[in-house]
């Protein structure tokens, strides 16, 4: 399972931040639950070139994208003790309903 070590630092760092108004937070993730998925089996770690996906990490060259999925049960925890109110929204649901 892979393990968000800096995230943390960046959420807490905005939350202090934050003295008045929202965070919105726009990404694609996962609950602890979904990462036990068969698909995820290798984790969420994505490279892409030309818009195409790049799958074996030797062909993971200068100019690809690379991208990963955020916990969103980590920011839920996160949020008790950074005193924000995170609101969890499957971006990839959302999506599909708009069809």
């Amino acid at each position: 399972m892979e393990i968000p070590i800096r995230i943390e630092e960046l959420y807490r760092k905005l939350a202090e931040r934050l003295k008045k108004g929202d965070m919105v937070i726009v990404d694609y993730g996962y609950t602890f639950a979904e990462w036990y998925r068969p698909n995820l089996k290798n984790g969420s770690l994505r490279g892409y070139k030309n818009h195409r996906r790049v799958e074996v990490a030797s062909e993971w060259k200068e100019n690809n994208d690379m991208t990963t999925h955020i916990h969103f049960d980590a920011l839920l925890e996160w949020e008790k003790e950074y005193g924000l109110k995170t609101v969890v929204s499957h971006q990839g649901r959302n999506i599909t309903r708009l069809r």
